[in-house]
């Protein structure tokens, strides 16, 4: 996690405070070069989003990290790609019944995930391996991607996994599974792009 741990700016504390978000996956972000935004930033101001917002409220305050996810991903000195997964992707993953986070903030969605996680025999940290699985090192586009036919992204082990990339039924697939819904999402600190599945490329609790 070396890679990972160096990168830790001051937290945001919109999403304590209430923050709502506005903006939509489907919104046109040609605009969004200027990159006034970081990754975390953008992310809370994406509707869709929540739960993966909520997912890194989670894992930072029971996974016993020795660093904060949302904190690094905010980091303006470093630069990352982030797979994205919608909050459909989520509630697919933990089983739960289509619609359940609509209108939902993130905030709450967090308060709402230990009972879930613990439900299904998981933990924060296994939950947190899951989010550094959606993490790679470095700004990659969708056209690079595709070029390379791989990435490389984080896990808890302070290693890196590599995940193949190709050309699926429904668009750009990183893991065979996760088509990308949304690329090449500008931060000023990085890439989104947006994924309709969760990855999940370490199995929990190894």
């Amino acid at each position: 996690m070396a890679a990972l741990t160096r990168r830790l700016p001051m937290a945001l504390l919109a999403l304590t405070l209430g923050f709502t978000s506005s903006a939509a996956l489907a919104e046109d972000d040609h605009h969004h070069h200027r990159k006034s935004n970081n990754i975390v930033e953008r992310l809370i101001n994406t509707k869709g989003a929540e739960a993966l917002v909520a997912a890194v409220l989670y894992v930072d305050a029971e996974a016993g990290l020795d660093f904060s996810v949302l904190e690094t991903l905010s980091n303006e000195h470093a630069h990352f790609t982030v797979f994205a997964p919608n909050n459909q992707a989520f509630e697919e993953l933990l089983g739960l019944e289509p619609g359940t986070t609509k209108g939902l903030p993130a905030a709450k969605i967090a308060e709402l995930l230990p009972g879930i996680v613990e439900g299904l025999g998981l933990d924060a940290k296994a939950v947190a391996g899951i989010l550094l699985n959606h993490v790679a090192d470095r700004k990659k586009t969708e056209n690079r991607l595709l070029k390379r036919g791989k990435v490389s992204v984080f896990d808890l082990m302070n290693e890196e996994i590599t995940l193949p990339v190709g050309i699926g039924a429904a668009g750009v697939a990183v893991n065979h599974t996760s088509n990308i819904i949304k690329a090449n999402v500008w931060t000023s600190n990085g890439l989104i792009h947006f994924i309709d599945t969760v990855i999940v490329a370490t199995v929990p609790g190894t």
